[in-house]
């Protein structure tokens, strides 16, 4: 597929690469694969089509490949994108749908951050089958991607983060929590919140005033040191 690949963009056969990085995509659907049928498909002027296709099948598994019998014959997008002649429609990935992580990642990537946060709580409100998605997303990545729009969620997300680090009673684990720490502060600060930030750093403080270590580092976020998450 590859050198094929490589063959029609020497050409400019945007339709035809677009074919080809679509099937890819169903047959390996992750966030690499998705972003680089996105790039083919913009350039064949396919990309509104191919995304629809595309995240439908994440959300509830239907396939857009034409049914019949002749799997050379297939598109994956029929009527829509050219036959490759590659398609077996058998090696098209079965999935369990939704599918929360790619969804996330995805509404990140294409920075919508009211997609992000409907299916954050989605994925939260789906029990113990899903929770194998959480290994593979970052909370931390969500909070930023909806910290303007949605700060209360951000701020819940870092909040969590920090105070299980802190649980931890490791020195390495109180710096990565002030950085989560720092973050509730900005965020907090830009909505004009401040006593509520100082009210919260004083919680922190007092359910914690034993950890020395941890006092210490709290008392250098007010300095120009940035701890980057």
């Amino acid at each position: 597929m590859q050198i094929l690949l490589e063959i029609k963009e020497g050409e400019g056969d945007w339709l035809f690469v677009s074919a080809l990085e679509t099937e890819e995509f169903f047959r390996h659907p992750d966030i690499s694969s998705y972003s680089s049928m996105q790039e083919g498909a913009k350039k064949a002027g396919k990309w509104e089509e191919v995304r629809e296709a595309a995240i439908r099948y994440l959300k509830n598994g239907k396939l857009p490949a034409s049914k019949g019998k002749n799997k050379e014959k297939a598109s994956i997008l029929p009527g829509v994108l050219p036959k490759t002649g590659l398609l077996e429609k058998e090696l098209l990935k079965k999935i369990k749908t939704p599918v929360f992580d790619l969804l996330i990642k995805i509404a990140i990537q294409e920075e919508d951050p009211q997609e992000v946060i409907h299916w954050y709580e989605e994925l939260k409100k789906s029990g113990e089958e899903s929770q194998g998605y959480w290994h593979s997303i970052s909370e931390s990545e969500i909070a930023n991607s909806v910290k303007e729009k949605y700060p209360e969620v951000a701020l819940e997300i870092w909040k969590s983060l920090a105070e299980k680090l802190i649980s931890e009673a490791k020195v390495g684990s109180y710096e990565e929590a002030s950085a989560y720490i720092r973050k509730i502060k900005e965020t907090f600060e830009a909505s004009g919140k401040k006593e509520e930030w100082e009210n919260y750093l004083s919680e922190i403080k007092e359910a914690n005033s034993r950890k020395k270590k941890l006092l210490g580092i709290l008392d250098t976020l007010g300095e120009d040191r940035i701890i980057k998450v």
